[in-house]
């Protein structure tokens, strides 16, 4: 049996599309125990930590710490864009954690690896330096 952290985190009532972290407590909860992971410790980042951007490490932290003394398997979220301050942190997390041999693993999302993710992050990237009405095109000149 999978032995599973969940990590939970608050949103401003201006992030209307979040949902309560009573809401994402149940969610994953049920999520953990369909597929017959052991839930040995769950961790809240409240409201105020995520509105005043707190430098205090807190839950997160710890959930990183016990990943190299091998305490947990899997870590579960709501959705994966709660692992970071910005949905481009996030990605370095899932890696930190799969380092130790830990799953990631999102309620709406599913399995993730760190490949994915970077995966993403390059597209994005690429997509927003590339103009869109003119193909993307390199030069080369060799001096012979």
């Amino acid at each position: 049996m999978k032995r599973a952290y969940i990590f939970y985190r608050g949103s401003d009532n201006s992030q209307s599309n979040e949902i309560s972290i009573a809401t994402q407590k149940a969610v994953c909860r049920d999520y953990a125990n369909t597929r017959g992971w052991k839930i040995v410790k769950e961790f809240t980042e409240p409201v105020i930590a995520t509105v005043t951007g707190s430098t205090d490490p807190g839950a997160l932290q710890t959930i990183k710490n016990n990943a190299s003394k091998g305490l947990y398997d899997v870590l579960l979220v709501y959705k994966y864009d709660i692992l970071g301050r910005d949905k481009d942190e996030s990605p370095f997390v899932v890696e930190g954690l799969s380092r130790y041999g830990i799953e990631t693993w999102s309620v709406l999302e599913g399995s993730k690896r760190f490949a994915e993710h970077i995966e993403r992050l390059i597209k994005e990237t690429f997509g927003k330096m590339i103009n869109k009405d003119k193909p993307l095109y390199v030069e080369s000149t060799c001096n012979q």
